[in-house]
């Protein structure tokens, strides 16, 4: 598996292949690629070339030999964070509009690899829609509180995607009851 430059594929080839502008070995197809975008001058740079059995891709860590998505330690455990922050309610209830969609952005990418966790966010987005002054106040209301507590308890237990387990339609079942939002 590899992943370059908003890309990401899989080469069966176990053979690694030279590309000398950065005088490294990578897969077949990478380096196919890497010539082609060299060819119409598609700008590259060399940290974005990754390959491996498995890989963190923009804060997931993705490993399709067990058949995983999931987030880093430190990915998980920043976004928890910051979700414990915005719901802090010692100094202020209210926040920017601009940091609920800051906020909202980030979760939303942390479901990827927790997508069962996505009602959490109704009640959020059902606050700021039709918002427009990005440094408009917004209350922190209990609703939104409680589900973002529990959106970070959740993923602070929750090991990411298992994509077997999400093809058994009873497995699925079994992990939608185990992790009921609350009301």
């Amino acid at each position: 598996m590899y992943y370059m430059d908003d890309v990401w594929s899989y080469d069966m080839n176990p053979d690694l292949t030279y590309y000398a502008p950065y005088d490294s070995f990578y897969p077949s197809k990478q380096v196919t690629l890497l010539q082609l975008y060299d060819e119409v001058g598609l700008p590259h740079v060399r940290s974005k070339q990754l390959f491996g059995h498995s890989l963190e891709i923009i804060g997931l860590y993705v490993d399709p030999s067990i058949m995983t998505i999931s987030m880093s330690v430190e990915s998980w455990s920043t976004l928890v964070m910051a979700i414990c922050a915005f719901i802090d309610t010692s100094t202020s209830r209210k926040r920017p509009l601009l940091e609920w969609q800051w906020i909202l952005g980030w979760i939303n990418l942390g479901l990827n690899a927790y997508p069962l966790l996505h009602p959490c966010l109704h009640s959020s987005y059902a606050k700021i829609v039709g918002k427009c002054f990005a440094q408009g106040p917004m209350y922190l209301n209990r609703v939104v509180i409680r589900h973002f507590t529990w959106l970070a308890e959740t993923i602070k237990v929750s090991d990411g995607i298992h994509m077997l387990d999400a093809l058994s339609g009873q497995n699925l079942m079994l992990t939608l009851s185990s992790i009921a939002m609350p009301h």
